[in-house]
Formats: structure tokens, C-alpha cells, sequence
């Protein structure tokens, strides 16, 4: 069975305080982006990238960024939409007709390792739908109004990464009942459990972050340096 990998790298970097998109803040003199990429070009089993930037990036990424990191692996470059939704529907509908899964990774998470992205992708293909997570080891409650409605138990509650791993075909038609719906899903999980699908959960990595704010981006410096 034959996998395309998409990249939602569209997002902008208001939170991160930086002018350029969120992908294209630089991390020790190089993207974000650039780490994502070299980390799914080694395996070997994706076999095509498609990368969802923004407009205003689209040819910069085109012209400039993919020629001077020369991947290995074939990359077609597409334009994303309002949302993240929108960015994934956009990059599904690009995937070569003859792959069969497709997993889903943001841009903006530099540090997915060799083996999690094999291990996703091994129960992806013993099941429709598998994502990594992390349990959660702190105390979370609901609130409203600034008054604590309920504490919720933990136990239960897991923090979810990507990649993300589908059929390709659940996940297209999916993610076509939900847009019929007006539907804007957070994950893309959330697209396939909202209409009967069992999701698979197995153990993320802590070092799985996904830069968003400045703090992220301090302790990606920091991994980054420990990892090198």
C-alpha cells in the first residue's frame, strides 16, 4: 500500500510574534520547515510530499526554499485555504490517485522522530485511523466565567499529535461530509470520529511539540541542541 505524506504549513506566525509564517520562522539558522521535511524524506515508504503553504509563501517556497535545501523526495507545492481544514482538504485532493494512506503532519512540528512516524504508520496499516498521543500528567478543568464547572479526569485525557495516519479514502470522504457540514475540525481525527470511525491511539513523543508561541520556540532551540 502506497503513502502520501501532507504538510499543513500555511499557518501564519501572529502568536510567534514573527512576520513570516509560522513554518518559515528560522530555528539555528534554518525553517522549521526544513527539519519537518528532512525528517519525512527518511522514510522511505512515504513516497510523495505535498506541502500546503500560504499565498504569500507559495512562491517563495516554490523559487527559493525547496532549491536551497535540495530534498530528495518529490514535493508539489499547494496553496492553502482560510483554515487548517481547508489547508488538508486543498493538499488531499492533490494526492496521486494510485496512493492508497496518507498521513498528516503539521509543518510546525520539527522533532518527529524516525520511529514514530514507522510506528504510525506500521498500525496505520492494520487500522483505518491512528494517531500518536501523550497522556496527561497535570490536572485539567472546565471553565466558564472564571469558575470551575468540573475536573475532569485525567485519566482519560491524552494530548494529541501528528502525523496522523488514515486510508486515504475514509479520510476524503470524511473530510467531504464535514465541508457539506461547514464542519471545522481542530484535528483531522475529529473529521473521521465525527461520523462512526474508531481512531487508533498509540504513545507520541514528549519532543513532538508544535511551535506556536515563543516559549515553543526556546524550547525547540533547546531540544534542538540536545538532539544534534
Amino acid at each position: 500500500m502506497r503513502i502520501s505524506a501532507v504538510v499543513p504549513a500555511a499557518g501564519r506566525g501572529k502568536r510567534l510574534r514573527e512576520k513570516s509564517d509560522k513554518a518559515f520562522v528560522l530555528l539555528d539558522k534554518k525553517p522549521i520547515l526544513f527539519y519537518t521535511l528532512k525528517n519525512l524524506e527518511r522514510i522511505k515508504d512515504i513516497e510523495e510530499i505535498i506541502l500546503v503553504v500560504s499565498r504569500r509563501s507559495l512562491q517563495y517556497t516554490k523559487e527559493i526554499f525547496l532549491k536551497k535545501f535540495n530534498f530528495k523526495k518529490r514535493i508539489k507545492v499547494v496553496k492553502g485555504g482560510p483554515t487548517r481544514s481547508d489547508s488538508v482538504w486543498n493538499g488531499l485532493r492533490e494526492i496521486d490517485k494510485t496512493k492508497d494512506l496518507v498521513l498528516i503532519h503539521d509543518g510546525a512540528r520539527p522533532f518527529i522522530d524516525e520511529d514514530l512516524l514507522k510506528m504510525v504508520i506500521n498500525e496505520g496499516r492494520k487500522f483505518e485511523a491512528v494517531v500518536p498521543g501523550i497522556p496527561l500528567n497535570f490536572t485539567v478543568k472546565e471553565i466558564k466565567n472564571h469558575l470551575v464547572v468540573r475536573t475532569l479526569p485525567r485519566q482519560d485525557l491524552w494530548e494529541i499529535q501528528t502525523p496522523q495516519f488514515f486510508k486515504k479514502d475514509l479520510l476524503i470522504s470524511c473530510y467531504k461530509k464535514a465541508r457539506k457540514e461547514r464542519f471545522i475540525a481542530t484535528d483531522d481525527a475529529q473529521v473521521v470520529e465525527r461520523y462512526g470511525h474508531k481512531v487508533r491511539v498509540i504513545k507520541g513523543s514528549p519532543l513532538n511539540i508544535k511551535i506556536t508561541t515563543p516559549e515553543d520556540l526556546v524550547l525547540a532551540k533547546a531540544i534542538l541542541r540536545a538532539t544534534i
